[in-house]
């Protein structure tokens, strides 16, 4: 509690087959916040270290991807991929968006983090 959580769901596989535009849309909604303090942005993924940081390399994001706990999903019921959640200050989830979310997720953030 106390902070903005963007915590995003992952299916990664180690070849071009990743959509990797999805991620920039990603990165692009969360760019005009990267300077808040209050905000954590995770990327749950399948993949494990070694795969992440290969991954990293080649396509750096503002997510801080979470390897090897895609299992972490059940939790939140987490049934298709890519999903984010935004958790507020309170621990309340005020959106969960599914799929190419760029907009979505910038217009919610603008209204948590005014």
């Amino acid at each position: 509690k106390g902070n903005i959580v963007v915590l995003t769901f992952w299916i990664m596989v180690r070849s071009a087959a990743h959509n990797v535009a999805l991620m920039q849309g990603y990165d692009k909604a969360l760019r005009p916040f990267a300077s808040r303090a209050d905000l954590v942005a995770l990327g749950v993924v399948n993949l494990d270290s070694a795969a992440v940081r290969t991954y990293l390399d080649a396509h750096p994001t503002a997510l801080t991807l979470v390897p090897s706990a895609f299992s972490f999903s059940r939790k939140y019921q987490i049934i298709q991929y890519p999903s984010c959640l935004v958790i507020d200050k309170a621990g309340n989830v005020p959106a969960y968006l599914t799929g190419d979310v760029g907009p979505q997720l910038t217009a919610t953030l603008k209204r948590l983090l005014p």
